[in-house]
């Protein structure tokens, strides 16, 4: 399996998945030297293309593989208001 950092990858786009596609290449994509992500050819029969034709094709098992966390319909982001200063206060006579 080949290595490949980010910037390469957007460099070689079009080249890489050429070979990904022809070649069943498969590649590991690192993010500053640590491997972020996979990049494995697909078979055309397991990726569903929604009917519209709008969005990206999303491979059937995707939903099994992986589903959100559960989220409470009343929760929301925990959050302070910062806190002002006290109002600064002048006071008019003289400090000689």
């Amino acid at each position: 399996m080949a290595v490949i950092g980010a910037r390469e990858l957007r460099e070689k786009t079009s080249q890489v998945l050429r070979r990904v596609r022809e070649e069943k290449a498969e590649y590991i994509i690192t993010c500053r030297g640590r491997p972020a992500a996979l990049l494995l050819p697909t078979e055309a029969e397991a990726v569903t293309v929604p009917p519209t034709g709008k969005g990206t094709p999303t491979p059937p098992m995707a939903s099994s593989r992986w589903t959100a966390p559960p989220r409470s319909p009343t929760s929301r982001p925990s959050y302070r208001p910062a806190r002002l200063p006290a109002p600064l206060t002048f006071d008019p006579a003289p400090v000689c």
